[in-house]
């Protein structure tokens, strides 16, 4: 990716290479080549599930040329053959672990064989997968509620930020403090993010201020952003080189000649991703996931379009994640909705409500704060007042 200087930006070309003008903003360009997502065939988010063609990470999401003859037959009610070890997509509820209090933040580890929670009152909780075994019992580190937490790409360490605007540097092993508290930020700490590539950490409060910080020493950098909103999410494209965050519009960075910058863009793109609650960009960095209210939208990361239309969920959505195929997304919502939706097809394929703590049995309407896909997407878990959930999915 790299910045062309523009003042009048036709995002309807396939790239920004021709753009001239302003010397003072600054627009993203050549992130990837165009995917070609159109939304040309109409789908009922409650239709039947079609048989999904052999995953193709290239081809995916380009939809198959149609001809006269062919949209004719589409018209006649005609006999499927469907591939006998098809399985319909479907979430399998594994286990529950309570609690004592609010999981406000989950993460998995990069090896998928352990998920961290931040709770409400400061402590961190670890649980190994898929058995469900404590690996690290409840351990106070912050004064007051951890609101954000992640692994470092080696899974060696996990940074947490807490509402009492602290960040802190663990080891994930022991639970050990190695660097903190880090202090920067003014206000409650509300998202983190470590960079692919081990190297920085960026953090955002409710204040709005964007704060980068060295992963390796814990020193604050001199990158610093204010934004007028809170910076509610932030997640980093998997080759380290640009950032997007969740505010009251979408917010990218990009690293380049040493340093990050921010990288404006026309009113024209990303014009519906308005107080963005969670973000999250496919594997291959195509696309970005956004919440935005009750509404999940999927962005062209390079043209600010919409690639398809917007999912509509019951209630306000707090958390998304992207599966590991690029090709799924799960959120979790207000009154303990669970939601996987298939990119593709345009379509939901599964959907639970949390279990609740004191009936095991029965959906609670306690808020899902936190979900997220492990690393090989044979899992979801998804976290709030009750405790956590953990998922088997079966999403190919």
């Amino acid at each position: 990716m790299a910045f062309a200087k523009a003042q009048n930006l036709d995002v309807s070309k396939g790239t920004f290479n021709d753009i001239q003008g302003s010397q003072n903003i600054y627009y993203i360009n050549n992130f990837f080549t165009d995917p070609q997502w159109d939304d040309s065939r109409s789908h009922k988010e409650g239709d039947r599930l079609k048989t999904p063609e052999p995953y193709s990470r290239d081809s995916w999401c380009e939809e198959p040329e149609s001809s006269p003859q062919s949209a004719s037959d589409n018209k006649r009610s005609r006999p499927r053959a469907f591939r006998k070890d098809y399985q319909r997509p479907s979430l399998s509820f594994r286990w529950y672990r309570e609690v004592p209090t609010v999981i406000r933040c989950l993460a998995f580890s990069p090896d998928g064989q352990i998920v961290a929670a931040g709770t409400r009152d400061g402590s961190i909780v670890t649980w190994a997968i898929p058995e469900g075994r404590k690996d690290l019992i409840p351990q106070k580190v912050h004064r007051d509620s951890i609101r954000a937490i992640a692994f470092y790409p080696d899974g060696s360490r996990l940074v947490t930020g807490s509402r009492d605007t602290t960040l802190s540097i663990l080891c994930a092993v022991s639970g050990s403090v190695l660097f903190g508290p880090l202090r920067g930020h003014s206000q409650c700490i509300t998202s983190i993010a470590v960079s692919p590539d081990g190297n920085y950490i960026f953090s955002g409060d409710k204040g709005g201020d964007l704060r980068c910080w060295c992963a390796r020493t814990g020193f604050v950098l001199p990158f610093r952003h204010r934004s007028s909103s809170p910076i509610n999410s932030i997640a980093f494209s998997n080759d380290s080189k640009w950032l997007v965050c969740g505010a009251a519009r979408l917010l990218f960075f990009e690293y380049q000649a040493g340093a990050w910058h921010f990288a404006d863009y026309p009113k024209e793109s990303f014009r519906d991703a308005k107080v963005v609650s969670s973000v999250a960009v496919t594997p291959d960095n195509r696309v970005v996931i956004c919440a935005a209210g009750t509404r999940v939208q999927m962005w062209h990361a390079e043209k600010g379009k919409q690639v398809a239309r917007e999912f509509e969920m019951a209630s306000k959505v707090h958390s998304i994640a992207a599966s590991p195929d690029g090709r799924h997304f799960v959120s979790g919502s207000a009154y303990g909705d669970l939601t996987v939706c298939d990119m593709r097809e345009r379509k939901r394929v599964a959907t639970t409500r949390i279990i609740n703590a004191s009936i095991m049995t029965t959906p609670s309407n306690i808020d899902c704060y936190a979900v997220a896909f492990s690393p090989d997407g044979r899992f979801i878990v998804g976290g709030g007042a009750w405790g956590l959930n953990l998922y088997s999915c079966r999403l190919d």
